[in-house]
């Protein structure tokens, strides 16, 4: 049987964690490497941070959807900002009140945590409706 020197084999954990330093490493090195060759490559070029808008497009811009969309593009692209929104809002909500319940958990308070289950189970269900609904556009 071949013997192992001590320290040389790692634990599954520490195997783990050292390969996840080595990717995050390897990726650090990568960005830098890339950021030095952009870098370079705005200069040679001159290109600046702020580049300038062609004089005409922002109107021109305005002009064909001025044409092209009315009230009922309007009133999808509205709907959707809405829904997205909402989606948003409903997602801070769910970890926040997801807190809430751990935190109820912890400190065994059950009566506590069962309304906050209750309501999250009503808020969840909407919120499955409303990305349900968020398909259709």
């Amino acid at each position: 049987m071949p013997r192992i020197a001590q320290g040389v084999a790692l634990a599954p954990s520490n195997f783990n964690a050292v390969l996840g330093f080595g990717a995050a490493c390897g990726f650090l090195t990568f960005v830098s490497k890339f950021n030095e060759r952009v870098q370079l490559y705005k200069t040679t070029n001159n290109i600046a941070k702020g580049a300038k808008v062609q004089d005409g497009l922002s109107q021109m811009m305005q002009d064909i959807l001025v044409r092209t969309c009315g009230a009922r593009e309007g009133g999808t692209i509205a709907k959707l900002c809405v829904m997205l929104l909402l989606r948003t809002l409903g997602s801070v909500w769910i970890s926040k009140h997801w807190g809430l319940m751990v935190n109820a958990t912890c400190s065994r308070n059950f009566s506590l945590l069962h309304r906050l289950v209750g309501k999250f189970a009503g808020v969840s269900i909407s919120l499955s409706v409303l990305n349900a609904l968020l398909k259709y556009y």
